[in-house]
């Protein structure tokens, strides 16, 4: 009996869309406002995905799909199904080299979408790939997967920066206010913690800044609930302030937690700065939403 594929999920920049789990991101470049990502397996590159927010009224949804179909030397090619839920309108296209374009747009998202998928891509993961494709409007939450570690950003804070090293995936946002909030996934957990303690993972982020991190007093006990369960773990608060003589100017109060997450081997780690208090309960949301690609489906199940 042939063995069931496995499929997981894939979501950047306010895009969804599920891929052969041996697919994964092979580079990354750009912003919220525009980007690229190349998805590939262990061979090569598969698809290229290349995402705009267009600005401004005279943006035209079709004229654009069209023009990207004629920038990549594309051949209008007829779609036997209609866009993918959530998008307006989209164009399907073929190349002589046998690749596929694909260009939609997704007005409540803001969202305008390119992907140019490898032509020994076979038809049936083509269909499923631009058949699961979904966008998020960007006043809501925003999830984000990739190398199997899953989060969601919080309404009104956007993507900045990210860190995707094999092990160790973290993604920074900013909100206004001068608010930051960083979600961090370490793993394997055992292998982690024998490099550093869990509170001393808190006192090492991820993207280090000229502000240097002060604690108030040392790391207390701390636990957030995470689809069905209890998580433990250590929060510590303090105040990221410039190095002297600037000292306490424009300081932010900080707020670093962590938990073990013995499902999936992993340490889930959050750290949110605000000028003013910072709310704990931010942190809890964030380790509440991570995992929701595995752990998510697994409750619905």
């Amino acid at each position: 009996m042939a063995q069931r594929e496995r499929w997981t999920d894939l979501a950047w920049a306010g895009w969804r869309m599920t891929v052969p789990a041996d697919w994964r991101p092979l580079g990354v470049d750009g912003t919220w406002q525009r980007g690229r990502m190349m998805v590939g397996d262990a061979a090569a590159p598969l698809v290229q995905v290349k995402w705009l927010r267009p600005r401004g009224k005279r943006f035209r949804p079709e004229r654009w799909a069209r023009k990207r179909l004629r920038k990549a030397s594309a051949a209008p090619a007829d779609a036997r199904e209609g866009p993918p839920e959530g998008f307006d309108s989209s164009v399907l296209g073929r190349r002589s080299g046998g690749q596929v374009v694909w260009a939609g747009c997704a007005a409540a998202a803001r969202l305008a979408l390119e992907l140019v998928i490898a032509g020994d891509v076979p038809r049936p993961r083509r269909r499923r790939v631009l058949s699961s494709l979904a966008a998020s409007e960007p006043s809501g939450c925003i999830r984000w997967a990739v190398f199997d570690a899953s989060f969601v950003s919080p309404p009104g804070f956007v993507y900045g920066r990210c860190r995707l090293n094999l092990g160790d995936i973290a993604l920074g946002f900013d909100a206004p206010g001068a608010r930051r909030l960083t979600l961090r996934q370490v793993y394997p957990a055992g292998l982690a913690l024998s490099r550093r303690d869990l509170p001393t993972w808190l006192r090492y982020p991820p993207f280090p800044g000229r502000r240097a991190l002060h604690p108030k007093g040392d790391a207390r006990p701390w636990s957030a609930e995470s689809f069905g369960r209890r998580l433990e773990g250590v929060l510590l608060t303090g105040i990221r302030r410039w190095p002297m003589p600037v000292g306490l100017i424009a300081a932010r109060r900080a707020a670093a937690g962590a938990v073990v997450e013995d499902r999936l081997d992993r340490l889930l780690v959050v750290e949110y700065e605000s000028p003013r208090a910072a709310d704990e309960g931010v942190l809890a949301r964030a380790v509440a939403g991570m995992n929701w690609a595995r752990l998510g489906a697994e409750g619905d199940g």
